[in-house]
């Protein structure tokens, strides 16, 4: 089967941020539905918890640390896992991922090229809508 063929040839590692306040509602379902189709995950959280995974990467949640545990996650995948895996991508516990076409796109491209894969946003940066909400910077 093609998608078993490309888990072995494109290796992809997902940290996701979560709350210890999200781990039974989001963490734990992510966990059993889309992060497992990866090669490697972890959890982000204020928290360890083994049984996610989740490390701990700040002391208190607040949305104010969601920059620290990106790079704390960013930090930990190339400190443990840069030989790996070929592909790295952040998640929140509020995303769903199919893994097999995200691994199909990847196919294609070059792991030893740098690229960032994301949405460009067509609203200027100091207005944008985030989970519904709108910010201004």
């Amino acid at each position: 089967m093609l998608a078993n063929q490309l888990k072995q040839q494109v290796r992809v590692y997902c940290f996701i941020l979560t709350t210890p306040e999200a781990k039974s509602t989001k963490a734990v379902h992510v966990k059993a539905t889309w992060a497992r189709r990866f090669n490697g995950f972890e959890f982000i959280s204020s928290e360890d918890d083994p049984s996610l995974p989740a490390l701990r990467a700040v002391e208190i949640e607040s949305r104010s640390v969601l920059w620290k545990k990106t790079i704390f996650g960013m930090t930990n995948a190339y400190k443990k896992h840069v030989d790996d895996f070929d592909f790295f991508m952040k998640a929140d516990d509020d995303t769903y991922v199919i893994v097999e076409n995200l691994r199909f796109l990847l196919s294609k491209l070059n792991p030893q090229d740098p690229i960032i894969l994301g949405r460009h946003f067509k609203e200027p940066i100091r207005r944008l809508a985030v989970l519904g909400q709108h910010m201004d910077f």
